[in-house]
């Protein structure tokens, strides 16, 4: 088969136009949600409304990095609406990177492949409709993966346009997503990769006339970049705050709070827990600064942690790891410690210095190693979790199931509202699309266990009173779901950490059906409801949540096998590794990394099986994937 050359064959380009158009259309009904997130969604929202710095200091005013808000405040001086601009914003780069595609292949279907495969995947659809900072990575990504391959495909063109362009969105838009998210170390995996590549390459990629052409700009230029922003947003923080740190959950008091806060050693304690209330109570008589806030972690603050945190996990008694940052920061505000920044960085370095120095005089047990402030040092009790871990989150990128789209219910107050409308810009009606579904029934488990729909977790309801009168041992509940895709499971959760799920298409009224998890569990059904709430209008997206889910389920498979196969064949020819073969072992790099990071965290901290996680990474596996493909059966003079 032969290819015309990519300048007199602008079909892929047509093609990709009228995609975006029809992408746009799909998606034009839709608008960023509200919802009452203080540590998530509203916090970006509220930051953008104090235009960054205009507020006041508190203990949750610079707890994440303010990238997107930054961006929330550039759409808000133009009046251009979020979710229109992050779907237009989402189509360049996705644009972008099939264009650079193509020239690397210089074969259009590549470039249309991979547009067509980021433009309809139902994460984008989904996730956008929602306030977080991982929406922007995910288009910033994109760009930056076009503007990298872009650099090598213009390497012996050094004042082209082209090249320009790719100059500027790889270095800002590398510092930018960087600093996008706190866990932006992540980028250097692939650029430790290509730096190892080049010191094999050292020949070429080091000397005179290379060096400023693809080493200097690829390397080193994006990191002084990144240096150069971090600078200017801690110095943002240092001229308001007086502390020159990019947030505050960097500061050196407060890691060093929560490493040494980690590092008592009570003996096993369970998974995602680390801070128990066993090693509280000993850092309380260890430090008198730390004892401030036992008042508050035994009142109401701590109270509404340990509720938010067993509806999740089923331990009652603790804080899970997931949730104790925020509840130690509620604390020490309620115990004035962030009157100011500097008072809280002080306290929380006092408190490191009382728990250090009983270590070392013994009055406490502590751990020896510990790689970070956030990670449980008690590696036998999750190292063995890590390979599951891993499995789990790899198959967020690959199979993006039903089940892992987030449907979630506006739930913000009149003046949370008000803000979102004023920074998101929303042009649609106030409520989503609603179905509601209801389970009126009893079931045979302990007492304290918690039931409800999979994905509502923060709605379940505790099983607790007078046991039904008609069947032994069995306790009354009834679970109610108002949500644009209605729930596919009921799920329960014991004290002892039980769980079990079943079907809502195996429940009848009147029936008795059977939970499956760990043992089998009796549940009757009452009464079951599954009504449509007319009173909102159906989004043009809804109806091909499952048709569109089921075909990127077969394409994750197509993909994923291609990527095998073109790696195999990359350690087969080792000795004679081509530039096509090493753009896809760093685009596999970039994957590796962001997946082993939150494998571990879903291992050691807290569960990260979260699409919005490694929605970043969405582009790198299409681009991974279809140049895999070209690399296993084009030709190799059709690569460069």
């Amino acid at each position: 088969m032969t290819y015309k050359k990519l300048d007199t064959e602008y079909w892929w380009l047509i093609f990709i136009v009228i995609a975006a158009i029809i992408r746009l259309v799909i998606t034009g009904d839709r608008d960023i949600i509200a919802m009452n997130s203080p540590h998530d969604e509203f916090w970006y929202i509220h930051t953008a409304y104090n235009w960054i710095w205009g507020g006041q200091y508190d203990q949750m005013a610079i707890v994440h990095l303010p990238i997107y808000s930054m961006w929330l405040d550039f759409l808000r001086l133009f009046g251009i609406p979020a979710r229109l601009a992050i779907d237009v914003g989402w189509l360049i780069s996705a644009g972008y990177l099939a264009f650079a595609t193509n020239r690397l292949t210089n074969m259009g279907w590549t470039g249309a492949l991979v547009f067509t495969f980021l433009a309809f995947h139902p994460y984008t659809i989904s996730l956008f409709d929602r306030a977080l900072a991982e929406t922007l990575l995910t288009v910033i990504s994109a760009a930056i993966i076009g503007a990298g391959i872009e650099l090598w495909n213009c390497r012996e063109a050094c004042s082209t346009f082209r090249r320009r362009l790719a100059l500027v969105v790889y270095i800002v838009g590398f510092a930018i997503a960087f600093h996008t998210r706190k866990e932006g170390i992540v980028l250097i995996a692939p650029l430790l990769v290509l730096a190892c590549w080049s010191l094999f390459e050292r020949r070429y990629f080091w000397s005179n006339k290379n060096r400023q052409r693809v080493t200097l700009p690829l390397l080193i230029y994006p990191l002084l970049a990144t240096l150069v922003l971090g600078f200017l947003i801690s110095g943002g923080n240092y001229l308001k705050y007086g502390v020159m740190v990019r947030h505050d959950l960097a500061a050196k008091g407060y890691q060093r709070a929560i490493g040494a806060l980690n590092s008592i050693d009570v003996g096993r304690t369970p998974k995602h827990f680390t801070i128990t209330d066993e090693v509280l109570s000993q850092a309380y008589e260890a430090s008198t600064t730390f004892m401030e806030l036992k008042p508050a972690m035994d009142g109401r603050a701590g109270k509404m942690w340990k509720s938010i945190s067993s509806r999740e996990t089923g331990v009652l008694k603790s804080i899970g790891n997931g949730w104790f940052y925020w509840a130690l920061r509620d604390a020490a505000a309620q115990a004035g410690w962030h009157r100011n920044a500097q008072m809280a960085n002080s306290k929380y370095m006092a408190v490191a210095d009382e728990l250090e120095k009983a270590f070392l005089s013994g009055k406490l047990k502590g751990r020896s190693f510990h790689v970070s402030s956030f990670l449980d040092p008690d590696y036998g009790k999750w190292l063995s979790d890590l390979p599951n871990s891993f499995l789990n989150i790899l198959q967020l990128v690959v199979l993006p199931k039903l089940q892992y789209l987030e449907f979630p219910k506006e739930n913000a107050g009149d003046s949370q509202f008000s803000e979102y409308v004023t920074i998101t810009g929303r042009r649609g009606g106030i409520g989503p699309f609603l179905n509601k579904t209801q389970v009126s029934a009893w079931s045979i488990l302990p007492e304290g266990s918690l039931v409800g729909f999979k994905g509502e977790e923060a709605k379940w309801v505790r099983l607790s009173g007078k046991q039904r009168p008609d069947v032994k041992g069995a306790y009354g509940f009834v679970v109610t779901s108002m949500s644009k895709l209605a729930p596919l499971e009921l799920r329960y959760l014991t004290p002892d950490g039980r769980r079990g799920h079943i079907s809502l298409n195996d429940l009848n009224t009147g029936s008795v059906s059977f939970f499956s998890g760990d043992r089998k569990v009796a549940i009757g059904v009452d009464n079951l409801i599954t009504n449509l709430d007319t009173n909102f209008k159906r989004k043009r997206a809804d109806q091909w949540w499952v048709a569109l889910c089921k075909v990127y389920e077969y394409l994750g498979y197509i993909l994923s096998v291609l990527i095998l196969c073109s790696a195999f064949l990359i350690i087969y020819r080792r000795k004679s590794l081509t530039a096509n073969s090493v753009v896809i072992i760093v685009l596999f790099s970039a994957i590796l990394a962001r997946v082993s990071l939150f494998s571990i965290v879903d291992a050691s901290s807290f569960s990260a099986l979260q699409v919005r996680y490694i929605l970043p990474v969405i582009s790198v596996f299409a681009c991974l994937g279809v140049l895999g493909f070209a690399f296993l059966f084009c030709s190799p003079g059709k690569i460069k």
